[in-house]
């Protein structure tokens, strides 16, 4: 059962619906989507089982997600940026400047491999081969 309707009598309209209702409940697109998810794998489990002969959630639309524009800072707002830093704490300023000025993702800066996940995990190399930062204490490296 989910809700009140059988799994063996689910389709796609009901899921559908069920999607409305979390909408309407305040959830956003991924969290619904996340939902699709779980519940696609808890029926293709049923069909494997032999309780459901095909998987209803074929029929059924998740909601899209909504793209957001990525506007990046203006080479005058990280110059801002990195002067307040330096003013207020050069230790954080010696973290934002690598960030900043070499275009790495967060996990590589924490010494990740490039493209964290994809086919570079196999070079086990980060590409950064030394980076030497000035913090409070002197030199960093």
């Amino acid at each position: 059962m989910i809700g009140t309707v059988a799994i063996a009598r689910l389709n796609g309209a009901d899921i559908d619906a069920f999607y409305a209702r979390l909408s309407k409940k305040g959830l956003g697109p991924l969290s619904v989507r996340k939902c699709h998810a779980i519940l696609s794998a808890s029926l293709n489990q049923a069909v494997k089982w032999g309780w459901l002969d095909r998987n209803p959630i074929v029929r059924a639309t998740p909601p899209g997600l909504r793209s957001r524009e990525i506007i990046p800072p203006t080479a005058a707002e990280v110059r801002q940026l990195l002067d307040e830093c330096d003013r207020t704490n050069p230790d954080l300023g010696a973290l934002v400047y690598p960030a900043v000025t070499t275009g790495r993702r967060r996990g590589e800066l924490c010494g990740g491999p490039p493209g964290l996940g994809s086919s570079s995990m196999k070079r086990r190399t980060s590409g950064l081969r030394t980076l030497q930062l000035r913090g409070l204490g002197g030199p960093i490296e």
